[in-house]
């Protein structure tokens, strides 16, 4: 009987052993996804948040007709890089910390996330083809990263026709 005993307490220690191993490797599989999701969540609020003000940077880049000595209105604080004599040619840089709050441009250091607008004046056949006419146009490659992680979040590229004289279509 004593024999039996023993037995049954042996089997009954690697039954549990055996379920405690299974419960602990359910439980980190389970705590991995957990982890997972939570990273994707963020990631698609930050790419959210990117997209809104990249959109709404282009929006107002339109508005003023490629200028970005008047986007840098809407945008007070921030001063572009103009490469050349016109004020379409160039690039504005918008910082944003961890909330996505604009930072003044003297404060990148602590930024997160940046928003970068190039924009280049040039002539509507270039980009709308022959069929285009004489007039101009301003081209814009707008980039939103995080700059922690080094990662893209997104990008846009758009176009705007000025016309046939700079500054009014017709």
């Amino acid at each position: 009987m004593k024999q039996n005993s023993n037995s049954n307490t042996a089997l009954f220690l690697m039954e549990l052993i055996v379920v405690i191993a299974f419960f602990s490797l359910v439980s980190v599989v389970c705590v991995r996804l957990f982890v997972y999701a939570s990273q994707t969540g963020t990631r698609s609020v930050n790419v959210g948040r990117a997209t809104r003000a990249a959109e709404s940077l282009a929006e107002i880049w339109i508005f003023c007709d490629g200028d970005l000595d008047r986007v840098t209105e809407y945008y007070p604080g921030q001063v572009p890089d103009l490469t050349g004599t016109n004020p379409e040619d160039g690039t504005l840089t918008l910082c944003y910390d961890e909330n996505w709050q604009i930072l003044p441009a003297g404060r990148t250091a602590e930024a997160a996330y940046s928003i970068v607008l190039t924009g280049q004046l040039t002539t509507a056949r270039e980009v709308y083809g022959a069929e285009a006419g004489e007039g101009q146009a301003v081209t814009a490659s707008i980039l939103a990263q995080s700059l922690k992680k080094g990662t893209p979040l997104g990008d846009l590229h758009i176009d705007h026709y000025l016309g046939d004289a700079k500054g009014g279509a017709e």
